[in-house]
């Protein structure tokens, strides 16, 4: 049972349609977790095209927050839960992040994996780092 809260405060701001400065109000969400894994996924020079790494979740079973950051110098595929259809695989642009934040467990269709996988030839080391928030095993 859940008895923390991790909160991801998003904020965005951008340049409006008559070239003002413009910004959406903060949203805050609060996702609850009880257990929690974070670190790195080691991508080695010259890793080949397709070498896919899972992302260890370690004692959480269904992660109500993932953060994903991909440091490695190359664009990569990041796929939730194991599933290789469009809906679940989305492409992670090298130095850019992707995050799901779910104020509650996610229900019928938990997030319990996620794994990314290179596009080309790794060119120098590579490091994807994560930050997973979840209930236990």
């Amino acid at each position: 049972m859940s008895n923390k809260t991790a909160s991801v405060r998003i904020t965005c701001s951008y340049t409006g349609t008559e070239n003002e400065s413009a910004s959406l109000p903060a949203k805050i969400v609060g996702c609850l977790y009880q257990a929690q894994t974070h670190g790195t996924v080691d991508v080695p020079d010259l890793a080949t095209t397709d070498t896919e790494y899972d992302i260890p979740f370690g004692a959480v079973a269904e992660a109500t927050l993932v953060l994903v950051e991909n440091t490695t110098g190359q664009d990569l595929w990041l796929k939730w839960n194991s599933a290789n259809i469009e809906s679940h695989k989305q492409f992670l642009k090298s130095g850019g992040c992707a995050l799901i934040a779910m104020p509650d467990l996610p229900g019928q269709y938990p997030t319990t994996a996620v794994s990314v996988t290179t596009t080309a030839t790794q060119s120098g080391a590579g490091t994807v780092a994560y930050h997973i928030f979840g209930d236990p095993t």
